[in-house]
């Protein structure tokens, strides 16, 4: 009977078909190898500014980070880096962020608040997410439209307002454009003129796929089409 109970009288506006939340993208363009996973550029330039977002969540000392990045080996092989358990603190920090000039090669970084193993148990996705795609590993660099592909999302139940950190982190990343949509955590609409489309959950979002069924860099970015009616335009 308790479970069935709490089946029934569960808030299901923040399962993980339902949640709503605030869908950032932003297109950074690094200027002087000052890319998002550089130990320093990251300690002296980012880390304080999605500090202040995530202390806007009740689980701000509940987060997790995941990251996916190779380390070369004598024979040319790449072995993937292993950290363990990563949380928001400096010595995770210094863990996931790569030395200036290091043969390490960065892939993907993963953050959640609350972490993944919370949001299982709770049944509900996370009040924030944060993802950090490194965009300099196609094979072409000619037709490289950003260097790093940052998916940044705040649950709209939280009633909080982000966009000022928003703004500061665009302009820290050089952001070609930062722009906002409302979608939930399972699926996102698509535009009226079927430009962009969101069929896999947030934590799934890449830049590959989602504009007109192609990766983003087969395009030149001025002539990416951010419609107005869909996208809020945050930067610049």
């Amino acid at each position: 009977m308790g479970e069935v109970y709490r089946a029934l009288t569960r808030d299901n506006s923040k399962d993980w078909l339902y949640r709503r939340y605030y869908f950032y993208l932003l297109f950074g363009q690094s200027t002087n190898a000052d890319y998002p996973w550089d130990n320093k550029f990251w300690t002296d330039q980012l880390e304080q500014i999605i500090d202040k977002i995530l202390a806007k969540s009740t689980e701000y000392k509940n987060t997790g980070i995941r990251v996916l990045k190779y380390e070369k080996q004598a024979d040319s092989k790449y072995k993937e880096v292993k950290h363990g358990r990563l949380r928001w603190d400096r010595e995770s920090h210094e863990k996931w962020t790569i030395q200036h000039q290091s043969e390490i090669d960065f892939r993907e970084f993963e953050l959640w608040t609350p972490i993944w193993t919370r949001c299982e148990k709770a049944d509900s996705p996370p009040d924030i997410f944060i993802s950090i795609n490194n965009e300099r590993d196609i094979r072409n660099v000619s037709t490289r439209q950003f260097d790093s592909f940052v998916v940044l999302a705040v649950a709209t139940d939280m009633n909080i307002d982000c966009k000022y950190e928003i703004i500061e982190l665009s302009k820290k990343l050089n952001s070609r454009k930062t722009v906002c949509h409302i979608r939930k955590w399972s699926k996102g609409k698509r535009d009226k003129d079927k430009n962009w489309k969101f069929p896999n959950w947030i934590q799934d979002t890449f830049s590959n796929g989602i504009y007109r069924g192609k990766s983003l860099h087969k395009f030149d970015f001025k002539d990416i089409v951010f419609d107005e009616q869909y996208w809020e335009i945050i930067y610049p």
